[in-house]
């Protein structure tokens, strides 16, 4: 798929304008430096897909196919929102974060036996990983990689750290979640079913990770 993205946006003293092509892969990576219209990219082109209009973008791309699912995870920010809510989720998770109703709109459209697949092929990418990493010297297990899993079940946002502890809620959700959000995003969006194609566009999937969790995202994201 081909889309075609020109756009102007005006950040402070800052002027991003972009009119670029995009030949969209199964898997696509946006890679420059700051205010050189990656996000601004990346907003275009999920709201001609069908993204939500809250979308912060002036001018939505022209691409070559239909609308579909989108769903548009901005882990820096997502992540930034959680302190905002100090919301327990057994009293009804509230989707304000971008990042979490993304999570949520997903999850409901996940096959159980492909998300089944998708949750062991993470598995089988730590253990690749980890012995890959032990291969050239270097000690790092599975909680290094991707130190905190995530899961929404029922309306409920759930998480085990690989260290041990896990729980529910909110307040009680450990910092270092960019990572699992984005490694839940990408078993949902796999998992996904329906009629329409499924498009995940992750903002900064980096954020908030140490090197070898956005070493293994890239990877997972491959697989």
């Amino acid at each position: 798929m081909t889309c075609r993205a020109s756009a102007k946006l005006q950040l402070g003293e800052w002027t991003v304008a972009l009119d670029v092509e995009v030949e969209l892969a199964p898997v696509t990576l946006f890679v420059g430096p700051n205010a050189s219209g990656k996000s601004l990219t990346l907003c275009s082109i999920a709201r001609a897909l069908g993204g939500p209009a809250e979308l912060e973008c002036p001018e939505a791309a022209r691409c070559t196919e239909g609308e579909g699912h989108v769903f548009f995870l901005d882990a820096y920010r997502s992540v930034a929102k959680f302190a905002e809510l100090g919301t327990e989720t057994s009293g009804g998770l509230v989707p304000k974060p971008r990042g979490l109703e993304a999570l949520l709109s997903m999850r409901r459209l996940a096959d159980p036996k492909l998300l089944a697949e998708a949750e062991a092929a993470v598995e089988e990418e730590l253990a690749r990983m980890e012995k890959a990493i032990a291969e050239m010297g270097l000690k790092a297990d599975a909680a290094d990689l991707l130190p905190i899993e995530l899961a929404v079940d029922g309306g409920e946002i759930r998480w085990r750290d690989r260290a041990g502890p896990s729980g529910a809620g909110l307040r009680q959700l450990p910092a270092s979640l960019s990572a699992a959000m984005v490694a839940a995003a990408l078993k949902y969006a796999y998992a996904a079913t329906g009629e329409r194609p499924v498009y995940l566009f992750v903002e900064e999937p980096e954020a908030h990770a140490g090197p070898l969790q956005a070493f293994f995202l890239g990877h997972l994201a491959a697989v």
